[in-house]
């Protein structure tokens, strides 16, 4: 049904009736997509008003009302689909809300200082073939267990309000596809109950910042299409093996606490590779400093489908990182972030992937060289550049990095952005003037940087960021051939946080 809303909404838009607004760089605050061409879920749309007045003519009426201020006058008690705006609940009394016996969506807007904190216990009694029923952006707290009576359930959305759980009662609903939960600050426990929920689909919320742990057995719900993350547990019910059945995951899924899976027979039975609609895929463990042989196992069975787009590895402390995530075969694979990976001496080969474009290596403390293995595999003859579509680069926090060897000529062909920052013993870079695309270059806090080679910058430069890399600022500000520094033809240049000029 998601696929048939999805055409319906291609539709509207194509006919005018939604149209873009602008982009929600919110929507997905982990994600290092920032464009709407990466994560076309950012885009946010309004609906074009003079379109809707035409759709309004069209639909039967009968079934549709729309009360502002709580004023119900002209609504038939055949209404269908009725929103409010309103102030607090006493406007519209509960029995005047009882008389819809029909109603199967009912829209609680906020109005104006809005104080509504509660829903009766009475209201949600008489909706019986209530299928959708929007409270976000209210002020309510809880739920009434009398929620158990609208059996019809299917769409239950209480985003950005102080709600702090859900009422045990929710159980009793087994239609309930979608249950919206996203930015209440204050929600803290999903109910138990929720694994007799088997035909849920979408539960959005924010699992990593807003839990502490998840019920056991969702491994029940076998349609859950939208989970942010799994928090693996060792209690019964909560080891990763849930993830098993739960093939039709969409989007983005964070795997967390993987410290508590303790064979790699565990972590097969995850069966990431059958998950094929995953677009995103966080392997993450919490902040460990022993290096732990077992989690090298345990990572080698957590490969993800080949046609991810972005692959996320936190605070791994195993000392090598799998072959598969060199893999060409991850064909579409945009995203690569490693992270905390503290134990990993070397870089693995990621040259090959065709379709990268972004590479974070962040807080990879034992690296000390960057050499020929990030571009090719040892012992594998490749004419093709390395990085062929790589835009940008990021190093950062690599304490014990001391040189960085020769790129071979060709190599980074596409490459926008490099980034260089926080590496104390870095004291050598390739040369960069082959990099015909780069744009913007910055290196930050690398006291012992040399100056760059003769050859010099590229010339498709168009800003460079240098930051307490005193030689290298010395070298900026020398005069070369022709009496010129060697940054003319740099447009925009900053030295230790001042524009010295625009050129």
């Amino acid at each position: 049904m998601e696929d048939t809303g999805i055409l319906y909404f291609d539709f509207m838009e194509r006919e005018g009736f939604f149209v873009p607004s602008r982009s929600d760089f919110s929507v997905d605050f982990d994600s290092v997509f920032s464009l709407p061409i990466y994560n076309p879920s950012n885009f946010l749309y309004k609906i074009n008003t003079i379109k809707l007045s035409v759709l309004e003519k069209k639909i039967n009426q009968d079934g549709y009302f729309r009360a502002v201020d709580g004023k119900l006058d002209g609504a038939s008690e055949m209404t269908q689909h009725l929103s409010l705006i309103l102030k607090n609940m006493d406007e519209v009394g509960c029995g005047v809300l009882q008389k819809f016996k029909r109603l199967r969506t009912l829209l609680l807007f906020n109005g104006s200082r809005s104080s509504i904190k509660q829903v009766p216990r009475n209201l949600l009694s008489g909706l019986k073939l209530l299928r959708t029923l929007n409270l976000s952006g209210t002020l309510i707290s809880d739920l009434p267990s009398s929620i158990r009576n609208v059996k019809a359930l299917r769409y239950l959305d209480v985003s950005h309000t102080p709600i702090r759980q859900l009422p045990e009662a929710i159980d009793s609903l087994h239609n309930l596809q979608t249950i919206k939960l996203r930015g209440c600050v204050n929600f803290v426990q999903l109910p138990k109950g929720i694994k007799k929920l088997t035909n849920l689909r979408h539960v959005e919320l924010d699992i990593i910042r807003q839990l502490d742990s998840l019920p056991a057995y969702l491994g029940n719900l076998t349609n859950l299409q939208t989970l942010s993350a799994f928090l693996v547990g060792r209690d019964q019910g909560c080891n990763i093996g849930e993830l098993k059945n739960l093939n039709h995951l969409k989007g983005a899924l964070r795997i967390s606490r993987l410290e508590n899976v303790l064979t790699k027979e565990e972590a097969e039975k995850a069966s990431l590779g059958t998950k094929k609609s995953l677009q995103r895929v966080v392997l993450r463990w919490s902040s460990l400093l022993v290096e732990n042989v077992r989690e090298k196992e345990i990572l080698e069975c957590l490969q993800p489908h080949y046609g991810l787009q972005e692959l996320g590895i936190q605070n791994y402390s195993g000392s090598t990182l799998p072959a598969w995530i060199s893999n060409r075969a991850f064909a579409d694979l945009l995203v690569v972030t490693l992270y905390r990976c503290k134990n990993c001496k070397r870089l693995p080969s990621l040259g090959q992937l065709p379709a990268l474009k972004f590479l974070s290596i962040i807080e990879m403390n034992e690296v000390e060289e960057i050499h020929h293995h990030l571009f090719r595999n040892d012992g594998v003859a490749q004419e093709d550049p390395a990085f062929p579509k790589l835009e940008r680069l990021e190093i950062d926090i690599m304490l014990n990095l001391k040189e960085w060897m020769a790129i071979k000529q060709g190599d980074l062909p596409s490459l926008l952005k490099l980034t260089v920052d926080s590496c104390p013993e870095l004291v050598t870079l390739p040369s960069l003037s082959e990099l015909k695309s780069l744009k913007h270059l910055e290196f930050r806090h690398c006291p012992k940087l040399l100056p760059l080679s003769q050859d010099g910058l590229p010339t498709s430069l168009e800003s460079l960021v240098i930051i307490c890399c005193p030689q290298l600022k010395e070298w900026c500000t020398k005069r070369g051939g022709q009496d010129q520094d060697n940054l003319s033809h740099v447009p925009r240049v900053w030295l230790d946080h001042e524009e010295v000029g625009k050129r």
